[in-house]
This record gives C-alpha cells, sequence and structure tokens, in this order.
C-alpha cells in the first residue's frame, strides 16, 4: 500500500485547479473557507499524481464510495493541514485526526463498552482518536460509511491488527504524524510505503 501525504501549506498556487477534473473543481469551487479549498484541490491534485489520467474515470457506489472500475482502491482523508490518500490493490480506508480535545459525548455514541473502558484506561490524549480513526478508517473500506453501526464492531488495538466486521477481516495498522494520528485499514495485511508530497504540480 502507497499512503500519500500532503500539507496543505506547501500549495500556494490556486490556479491548479485547471490540472483537477471538472467534478472536483465543482466541489472546490462550493467551499468559501480557503483551507477548505485547498485541502479540496490537494486531493484532487493528489489522485491526479497517483492514479494518472485514470482520475477522471472514477464513479461513485450507491452508497457514495469513490472507486475506480479497473484499478486500483483509493481512499482519501483530510484534518487540519493534511491530506492523506491510501492507494493499494485491496479494498483500503484511511483517516487522519488532529489529536485535540474531544466530547464524551461522542465517545460513548460511538464506542463499545470495551473500547470505552479501555479509553479510561489510557493516560494518553492519542487513545480517542485511535479508536476513531480505526472505525472510520473501516467504515470507508467496507464502503456503506456509518450504514454500519460503530457499536457493532471492535477496534481495541490491544488486539492485533486483525479486526473481523460481517464475517470480513480488516487489517488495521496506525501512524503518528505531528499531532495527529492516522489509521488505514486494508482487507489484506501490507506493508505501506509512506510518500510525503512537497510538489503535487509536477
Amino acid at each position: 500500500m502507497k499512503l500519500y501525504v500532503f500539507n496543505i501549506s506547501n500549495l500556494t498556487d490556486m490556479s491548479a485547479e485547471n490540472l483537477i477534473d471538472a467534478t472536483r473543481r465543482k466541489r472546490m469551487e462550493r467551499y468559501q473557507n480557503i483551507d477548505d479549498r485547498k485541502r479540496c484541490l490537494a486531493a484532487g491534485l493528489m489522485l491526479r499524481k497517483a492514479l494518472g489520467s485514470d482520475c477522471e474515470k472514477i464513479k461513485e457506489t450507491s452508497e457514495g464510495k469513490p472507486f475506480l472500475p479497473d484499478g486500483p482502491s483509493f481512499n482519501l482523508s483530510h484534518s487540519g493541514d493534511y491530506v492523506i490518500l491510501g492507494v493499494s490493490e485491496h479494498e483500503v480506508g484511511v483517516d487522519i485526526e488532529q489529536v485535540r480535545t474531544y466530547d464524551e459525548r461522542v465517545a460513548q455514541r460511538c464506542f463499545t463498552e470495551d473500547e470505552l473502558k479501555w479509553l479510561k484506561e489510557q493516560d494518553n490524549p492519542d487513545a480517542f482518536f485511535k479508536l476513531w480513526t480505526a472505525k472510520e478508517a473501516i467504515v470507508k473500506a467496507d464502503g456503506r460509511g456509518f450504514g454500519i453501526s460503530p457499536h457493532s464492531f471492535s477496534v481495541l488495538p490491544g488486539e492485533g491488527s486483525e479486526h473481523i466486521i460481517d464475517g470480513k477481516s480488516w487489517h488495521l495498522i496506525w501512524q503518528q504524524l505531528n499531532g495527529y494520528v492516522i489509521c488505514t485499514a486494508c482487507e489484506c495485511q501490507e506493508n505501506i510505503e509512506i510518500i510525503f508530497e512537497d510538489d503535487l504540480y509536477g
């Protein structure tokens, strides 16, 4: 699996929107906030760089998951300054979250009893986001999003990398990056090649 990582502070030329496909360009134009526009543009440029001209063939499932009919699996996520793109020959989901204060009510709504117990035992501000990014990565890889109840499966880090949801195995790998937590979920156990992109124009 390749995991592309880009910091939007490196995106200074907004005229690069001419390099992305029309659908994403329209999506980008709907954003008023400059950082939201940068994240959308960066995502389009990353897809273009990683997938080449195939990025123009991207379609969506009925649940809204983007895919390439004859290409690799891919998934995007963004938070704060970073946009990430995971690309694999196997189904993949990725999520990145900036570590910050979280709402206990969100944990109660989304985590299982075992996860809540684990979270309480941790003396680590990253713990909530390890669970959250894993949940997000799995439901994105699966393609149903939160059509899957977050209470219906567990992503306890101490249980190993393999997690079985609805009879399907997902392998989780967590990374930490400058105050952010990243999780990748893949249906096969893969090594991850992390590619820090400095220039998306080439």
